[in-house]
């Protein structure tokens, strides 16, 4: 059975004078339900985006 390393960049985190880039991530063996989580909230996201775009 195969492991998956799954990495999720968090963006950059500021503090003082010093500078970092933050990254996360877990491990598991059901990669299909990350990416499907993935899609769906990308979805979400890009819907929201359209009603926005729209409104304006």
């Amino acid at each position: 059975m195969k492991t998956y390393i799954v990495l999720d960049e968090s963006g950059a985190m500021h503090l003082k004078n010093e500078r970092y880039f933050v990254i996360a991530g877990f491990m598991t063996r059901e990669l299909h339900k990350v990416t499907s989580a993935h899609k769906k909230v990308e979805g979400i996201v890009k819907e929201r985006k359209t009603y926005q775009l729209m409104k304006k």
